[in-house]
């Protein structure tokens, strides 16, 4: 092996190996910093493209998530209100039952007509008060249409929740005559075709309902998956990592060590010269 004073390739070659283990002790502490495999797109970057391309799903199944319980919320108040208007009619219903009662007399009558017209009075108010987030639910046919899916085709990601018409006028018990047996008895009839249509309204709440809650938890799953797949590409294996720095420092020792050893070459080949 020669031995020269201008050129000391020894210290050369260890300083290199000393930057290069520096460079690599850095980019772990960045990970173990941020708990982050992936802090730059030097670090990789195929799987940075593809970690934003998952967190940008997950971004949007999140809000479908979101989107599908303000479904469910509106189906749910539209529901209660209309709970609210069967009892309602359930009662108008026993009262017209008791105006075709022959034992009342008039005046008897004249003070079911009295409770027949306030009971008709709030079917008015909760179908005009009932609304969600502005919208208004039961004072007309309402259809309100939700994204619950990151695609572009409605049948698979978009979920619509529609109610129903539910004032008195629309049912067919505005102006209600119980005054009279006959008339009473006529009211029967009416009473018995909104509280049907109240019904079928109703059955058509659940079963959107019950739609927008499956909606709910497929977007949840769907996250914890996508989750787990853009973890799996950005997260640190801090074990890993860990064992890394501690490979490095040693390293980092060892290389300190022979660059020390690597300046005394040419302290050898000036004693040559004494």
């Amino acid at each position: 092996m020669s031995m020269t004073v201008s050129s000391n390739v020894g210290v050369l070659s260890s300083l290199r190996s000393i930057l290069e283990n520096e460079k690599a002790t850095h980019a772990t502490l960045a990970k173990l910093s941020s708990g982050k495999r992936i802090n730059g797109a030097q670090d990789d970057a195929a799987g940075l493209a593809v970690a934003v391309d998952l967190i940008a799903q997950l971004t949007s199944t999140n809000q479908a998530a979101r989107n599908g319980q303000d479904a469910l919320g509106v189906a749910d108040t539209a529901d209660a209100a209309l709970g609210d208007s069967t009892d309602i009619l359930d009662r108008l219903d026993q009262l017209a039952m008791q105006a075709g009662s022959g034992a009342l007399s008039d005046s008897d009558r004249q003070d079911i007509q009295v409770e027949s017209d306030a009971l008709t009075s709030e079917l008015d108010r909760i179908a005009h008060a009932t609304e969600f987030n502005g919208a208004a639910l039961l004072s007309a046919r309402a259809s309100l249409t939700y994204q619950v899916g990151a695609g572009s085709v409605p049948a698979n990601d978009q979920l619509a929740i529609t109610t129903g018409d539910a004032t008195a006028a629309t049912l067919g018990v505005g102006g209600l005559d119980l005054s009279t047996q006959a008339s009473a008895a006529g009211a029967l009839g009416n009473i018995g075709a909104a509280l049907q249509a109240l019904s079928s309204t109703r059955a058509t709440l659940g079963a959107q309902a019950n739609r927008a809650a499956s909606a709910i938890d497929d977007a949840r799953q769907s996250a914890i998956g996508l989750a787990a797949a853009s973890g799996s590409i950005l997260d640190a294996n801090i074990a890993e990592e860990t064992s890394n720095l501690s490979r490095q420092l040693i390293l980092g020792q060892a290389g300190i060590s022979v660059l020390a050893q690597a300046n005394q070459d040419p302290k050898a080949a000036l004693r040559l010269l004494g």
